[in-house]
């Protein structure tokens, strides 16, 4: 069974902007996100999904692969994750020539998340 982590981390946020950079507890988001997906066993591949340079940067610096960048279209305040995820398989098919049997959004946003969750989560999916 093939899987597919999927960050997405766009730059724009009502809010806070570039808010996946913000460090907490001396770590942005996305390295939080990177260390728990990245010791994920069952985790084939592991993307960012993004619209912002900055976030390209520092998602490759710690060692995220990202492939493309977000359409403008697929970035905006009212965008659906699931049409994130979509484009991002679509692209891995078309480009990649790589399908996924199962994917899973790994918000940035949820920075607390354990290793244990995830895996525990995975088992009872795959059941």
């Amino acid at each position: 069974m093939r899987v597919i982590g999927i960050v997405p981390a766009r730059k724009g946020s009502k809010r806070i902007q570039n808010k996946n950079l913000i460090s907490v507890n001396k770590k942005s988001l996305l390295e939080r996100v990177f260390e728990i997906a990245s010791n994920c066993s069952f985790i084939d591949e592991l993307v960012v999904s993004t619209d912002s340079d900055e976030i390209m940067k520092l998602s490759r610096k710690i060692g995220f692969k990202v492939p493309f960048k977000r359409p403008a279209q697929l970035s905006k305040d009212n965008t659906d994750s699931y049409d994130v995820i979509k484009h991002c398989l679509a692209w891995y098919k078309k480009n990649q020539k790589k399908e996924f049997d199962l994917f899973i959004n790994l918000q940035p946003t949820s920075p607390f998340r354990k290793l244990t969750t995830l895996n525990k989560s995975f088992k009872i999916f795959t059941k």
